[in-house]
């Protein structure tokens, strides 16, 4: 990716990079990098993150990548992701802007041939994985064999591109046809929005519906386990023994 940015940038486009880390020093040019921290509300929570922790692990740095996107005040022609990153496209916020996933192997692409006798938390970043393969506009596969191995399984060749340049300067000439055909493809197929009021208020829907899990976890956990109500009002009387009093006293005037 950085190869790639650098070669696009020497082509004079404006180019904007979101990762996880940082090396500024190692980008030069007009090149604007953004560094995605994952989703502190995510992050702050407990019982998600200890029932489902690959799950809830994925769900933080994705919806990090969607917070550094939506905040970034840019809009942008195409946008591009390694498979890894897939679920960051989404496509690009519910169909706003073109997508393009960049294939560098099968390890992601193999959806059809995972066993269903895995739990719930292995099963959800396939589903993610699998859901933005099936929204993207263009395919950049990295050789022959895995654009071979993506149009077999999705039965369609006309989205899958093939960009195995090693020069910047090729990989990025290569990467802006595949982009004009993603804008294309974009335009010519009105696909309906994945999410149709906006790009922040998905990202706060989904911060929302992950922190309600939560709270049923916890809630449910409290009515059925006295081990786990011990813990509560423990954690209570540690982080606010004033609260926590005022609590108790309440409790026995009204039983008094």
């Amino acid at each position: 990716m950085t190869e790639l940015a650098l070669g696009l940038d020497a082509l004079g486009h404006e180019v904007t990079v979101i990762c996880a880390h940082s090396k500024d020093a190692s980008i030069k040019g007009k090149i604007s990098v953004i560094s995605a921290a994952p989703s502190a509300k995510i992050s702050n929570l407990r019982l998600v993150r200890r029932r489902l922790p690959k799950s809830a692990s994925q769900a933080a740095s994705l919806i990090g990548f969607w917070h550094a996107y939506a905040e970034c005040g840019k809009t942008f022609d195409v946008v591009e992701a390694g498979q890894g990153l897939a679920g960051a496209l989404l496509s690009a916020f519910s169909r706003e802007t073109p997508s393009v996933l960049r294939v560098t192997g099968r390890c992601d692409v193999k959806g059809d041939e995972q066993g269903h006798d895995r739990d719930f938390d292995s099963q959800l970043p396939q589903l993610i994985s699998d859901f933005a393969f099936a929204c993207v506009d263009m395919f950049s596969c990295a050789s022959s064999d895995d654009a071979d191995f993506l149009v077999h399984r999705r039965r369609s060749e006309e989205p899958v591109a093939v960009n195995s340049a090693q020069q910047e300067g090729d990989l990025a000439s290569s990467a802006v046809d595949i982009y004009e055909a993603a804008i294309d493809r974009f335009s010519r197929i009105k696909q309906p929005y994945l999410y149709r009021h906006g790009a922040q208020r998905l990202i706060k829907s989904t911060e929302d519906m992950i922190t309600i899990y939560d709270r049923m976890l916890y809630d449910l956990l409290f009515r059925v386990s006295y081990r786990f109500r011990l813990s509560h009002w423990l954690n209570k009387l540690c982080s606010n023994p004033g609260a926590f009093k005022a609590k108790l006293l309440q409790k026995l005037s009204q039983k008094a």
